[in-house]
């Protein structure tokens, strides 16, 4: 019973967050959860429980993310990439495999940095979340009988929404939101399905190991 109340508590938490992320409003100095705004020179916007210190938690355990892509972006790529389609079930296997790699990335990161990882969370355990919304996978490579090789500028860009909470009551103790673009070159480049999961792989680590900093440094 600890483990759904913590589960659907940070869901919930992690939810409003995000919606307000995307609101697109002014950025408030407290959000919906009662965290504050705090600046950090790393990450976009970080909102912090100013009474609690995440780095003196015993154990890490990383939830399962969810993973979103940008709004119809599905839609816009088969209206720009005219003779491919991208059906509602190959989005729906470009979730699936963008979550593992995501919780697998976070989980790898944290434990190769010395941080005890738990299989649940509890008491002394701190609850890591690692949320990706508009996630936007430029030149997408999806399995088809007739192979098409796929060139483009970027490989494209996804934000992380972060969310860490205590394992006990599920209550959010910090919230990050941080927006990460490949970088666009003066030429065009192969883009396979390796490609794509090694520049994922790339920002997903960078963010792991931003938060690892943050926890060894106790900066929240």
């Amino acid at each position: 019973m600890v483990r759904f109340t913590t589960c659907f508590a940070l869901a919930l938490a992690t939810a409003t967050f995000v919606t307000g992320a995307l609101a697109g409003e002014a950025t408030p100095r407290v959000n919906e959860n009662g965290l504050r705004l705090v600046a950090d020179r790393d990450l976009d916007t970080v909102y912090v429980d100013t009474g609690t210190r995440v780095s003196g938690y015993d154990a890490l355990f990383v939830q399962t993310p969810t993973v979103r892509f940008k709004e119809n972006w599905a839609r816009d790529f088969n209206r720009q990439q005219p003779g491919t389609r991208i059906y509602p079930e190959d989005e729906e296997k470009l979730v699936s495999d963008y979550t593992e790699l995501t919780e697998r990335v976070f989980r790898e990161t944290l434990e190769k940095r010395g941080f005890k990882l738990s299989e649940q969370p509890g008491e002394g355990v701190l609850v890591v979340r690692p949320d990706i919304v508009d996630l936007d996978i430029v030149a997408p490579d999806i399995q088809r009988a007739a192979r098409v090789e796929r060139y483009s500028q970027s490989a494209g860009e996804m934000t992380l929404a972060l969310t860490l909470a205590d394992g006990a009551s599920g209550r959010p103790l910090v919230q990050v939101s941080d927006h990460k673009e490949d970088p666009r070159w003066d030429y065009m480049e192969w883009r396979t399905r390796p490609s794509n999961v090694a520049d994922a792989k790339r920002a997903l680590r960078g963010w792991a190991n931003t938060l690892g900093d943050a926890l060894e440094e106790g900066r929240w």
